[in-house]
């Protein structure tokens, strides 16, 4: 039996690159499907003694993911320090012995995840480039080698407008064919300012954009789903759940959109598993048909029709939700958790519930499956082993409880476990933990699939590469055309024929009518599939679009021209109902408004959407540091209320907030760090009122090996203040970031606008040397 479920399993070809025995480098193992060929586990273990009880090693560190292991490398990412040195790091350890070998610190920010949501996402690797790969909470995408160093790093937040919500679980990213794919809710300017869940692909070197697909419909919420990669019919396909409540299917290469699956009202935050050609994924929100709330589906993915796969079997009964932890398979069976700690057992083919055991209360880790056993967290402090059992109920041999050394509450374990080298390696809220039989470590070997030869042709669709780009004005920016087959299958040597590149008009970003100006650069061919782009050097800000055109074949270049420092703007050149030029995040939520004969940057204020109600409007790169950012601010009361707004400096906000502290009844500054804690956070009376200009500025100071962060605020019409007005030493300092503008209405009605925000004169200078 166990012969022929391998050969099931290697039959499916999951991935292009080498698959080896002894890594895991996708949260959910070789064929991402929560099996794993490791043997020779232990059935039972004691978390208090290493080297006692099939307990190998433990650390001290925390873990609410998944850990991955690389060439003898374990690799996880978690929360770190506490109090006002509270973040997030990335941990390298030792695989045999659990020795720390080096980690990389950074701080939380732009996020409204708390403390105890953090490190809940799962890195994944290159085999073939020994690198890693990690997505952090505030949006920090970075590469690694294994010895710690940075390859190179983007801040999806602050260079796309990703958004993380508040649950804590983002999108882990994965990587296929010399790409590192992840998933994002984003917002960023143009055509993709509409809040949209689309995927970015990067190049796994060097972290160049090479495309970026936008698949969905209009998205529900923030959600998780971290995607898998499958070849069906021919056709490598990224496939994830989605926010707009779909599961869905791009091509891996061009990122083209293949299919899509509608499954409820809300999103689906599971990732799906493929067997063959059939995919299978769960939800827990409201059913699209048959009403009640969680499903679980198979869709055969090999016969699609007006875009939808064929539905082979679903369970949808008792309110069932599928939608917090992921499903597993193995050996003809899907192993499915539902959200209060029921395992549910279904035939794969058939879609029969062969048996569902109750094992918790919480459930939001997944359950591995190794070594005819089931590994499962509950949130609730327990570790369970459970011996499978074919069709019958599987039987319990261990349940491991972890106290709390406080003596008080209970030990969240959210992990989901991995299984390598007759280790399986997992951690709760406060330890990582590795366990094992004695003896040589024993695993089936998973053969590698075997590499596809380049297509020939024809070329049905081409891409542009970059995909999207951030560059300085007066830069060149230099494309390469990339052809494909119908199917997304890269055809080495492409004869595109005759190519033309244009600068066209872009479309109007949404909710707005103006249509923008095309880019103001000079674009030279320079081959065959090659071309330059010289941008002007003014504006000092503007957004647009590179295309290329190949008989009926067309692809673009997203271009952002971002402001350089010193940058200055009164907004008068800019047409009403416009927004800024070269910002992220700011269309649709930030807009040119005249008051008084003069015109001055608007946050919206007619919309109590979050994330267009709240929003930081980002202008320079996130590398960018040393600087001071100023710039006037008035707000109007309506209905009694005030707006909070101000600046952002180095992933500090500089706030006034709009509301009356009690019980003086005055209106206060403040100035924070990740303000969902807030980390640090400093407040001061200043009694502001309506229909004032002030201007306040803000800036990060380093010197004798302390940082300080100081804001200063007076009205306008007043000499500047020598003093500053509010400052806070950071002993964990934020030395980089994007200086933004933040606004955030929270009275809008129905119909009924909020409390206007007004900016101008916006000044962003280096600081002195």
């Amino acid at each position: 039996m166990r012969r022929n479920v391998l050969a099931c399993l290697v039959g499916l070809a999951l991935f292009a690159s080498p698959i080896y025995a002894d890594n895991w480098t996708h949260w959910r193992g070789p064929l991402q499907t929560g099996w794993s060929p490791a043997k020779n586990l232990p059935d039972d273990w004691s978390p208090a003694k290493p080297g006692a009880n099939n307990l190998i090693w433990k650390q001290p560190i925390g873990l609410r993911s998944t850990p991955i292991v690389l060439n003898g490398k374990v690799v996880i990412i978690t929360s770190d320090g506490m109090g006002q040195n509270e973040g997030e790091k990335v941990v390298c350890l030792d695989e045999k012995t659990g020795k720390v070998e080096w980690q990389d610190q950074f701080n939380v920010f732009h996020t409204d995840i708390v403390s105890s949501r953090v490190g809940w996402t799962s890195p994944t690797a290159a085999p073939e480039l020994g690198y890693v790969y990690a997505h952090g909470t505030q949006g920090l995408l970075t590469c690694y080698d294994l010895t710690g160093k940075i390859i190179w790093r983007r801040s999806l937040t602050e260079e796309y407008g990703r958004t993380s919500g508040y649950g804590g679980r983002i999108i882990g990213p994965v990587y296929d064919t010399g790409k590192v794919i992840v998933g994002m809710v984003n917002s960023s300017w143009g055509n993709h300012a509409r809040g949209g869940c689309r995927f970015y692909a990067f190049d796994a070197k060097t972290g160049e954009v090479v495309w970026v697909s936008d698949p969905c419909g209009t998205i529900n919420n923030t959600h998780n789903s971290t995607p898998v990669v499958a070849t069906i019919n021919g056709e490598r396909l990224l496939i994830a759940g989605a926010a707009d409540g779909t599961v869905v299917a791009v091509q891996v290469h061009t990122g083209k959109k293949v299919w899509a699956y509608p499954m409820t009202s809300g999103v689906v935050n599971g990732s799906p598993i493929v067997n063959g050609t059939m995919v299978y994924v769960g939800h827990g929100d409201e059913n699209l048909v048959g009403g009640g709330g969680g499903a679980f589906i198979c869709l055969d993915a090999s016969k699609i029709e007006n875009g939808k796969p064929k539905l082979v079997w679903e369970y949808k009964k008792n309110n069932t939700r599928f939608g917090l932890a992921n499903p597993a398979y193995y050996d003809g069976r899907i192993y499915a958790p539902d959200d209060f700690g029921k395992l549910y057992c279904f035939d794969a083919k058939k879609g029969k519930l062969l048996w569902k055991y109750n094992y918790g209360r919480v459930a939001r880790g997944s359950p591995l499956i190794a070594d005819n056993k089931v590994y499962i967290f509950e949130v609730n402090s327990n570790l369970h082993i459970l011996a499978l059992n074919g069709d019958e109920e599987p039987e319990e041999t261990s349940k491991v409880f972890f106290r709390d050394t406080t003596g008080l509450g209970f030990v969240e374990t959210n992990c989901t476990p991995c299984a390598v080298n007759g280790r399986v390696i997992f951690g709760t809220r406060d330890e990582l933990f590795s366990i094992g039989l004695a003896g040589e470590p024993q695993a089936e070997m998973v053969a590698p699939e075997k590499p596809t030869a380049p297509a020939t042709g024809p070329v049905a669709q081409i891409i542009a590469v970059p995909g999207e780009v951030s560059i300085a004005p007066g830069s060149t920016l230099k494309v390469t055309l990339q052809g494909f087959t119908a199917k997304g299958e890269p055809v080495a040597n492409a004869n595109l024929g005759e190519v033309t590149w244009t600068l066209p008009e872009p479309p109007p970003p949404p909710m707005s009518m103006l249509k923008p100006p095309a880019l103001k650069a000079k674009v030279t061919a320079t081959g065959p599939t090659t071309a330059d782009v010289v941008i002007d050097k003014m504006p000092p800000g503007q957004q647009g679009l590179v295309l290329a055109k190949s008989g009926n074949m067309t692809a673009s270049v997203r271009v952002r021209v971002v402001p350089q420092l010193p940058y200055k703007v009164d907004f008068n050149a800019a047409p009403v109902g416009a927004p800024p030029g070269g910002w992220v995040n700011a269309a649709g939520k930030f807009v040119i408004a005249e008051v008084d004969g003069e015109k001055v940057l608007l946050k919206v204020n007619n919309n109590a959407r979050v994330p267009i109600a709240k929003a930081n409007g980002y202008i320079t790169l996130p590398t960018a540091s040393n600087y001071t950012i100023q710039c006037d601010l008035m707000a109007k009361e309506v209905r009694e209320q005030l707006p909070d707004f101000g600046l952002v400096a180095n992933r500090y906000t500089l706030l006034l907030d709009g509301k009356k502290d009690s019980p003086s009844s005055k209106r206060r500054i403040s100035l924070t760090a990740w303000e969902a804690m807030p980390r640090l956070k400093q407040e001061v009376e200043f009694d502001w009122k309506p229909d004032v200009w002030y201007r306040a500025k803000l800036t990060v100071d380093t010197a004798n090996g302390k940082t300080t962060i100081k804001g200063k605020i007076w009205p306008r019409e007043d000499a500047e203040p020598t003093d500053w007005t509010i400052s806070f030493v950071d002993p964990r300092p934020q030395l980089e970031g994007s200086a933004a503008l933040f606004g955030s209405i929270k009275n809008v009605l129905e119909g009924k606008p909020g409390s206007p925000a007004y900016f101008d004169n916006l000044v962003i200078t280096p600081n002195s040397k």
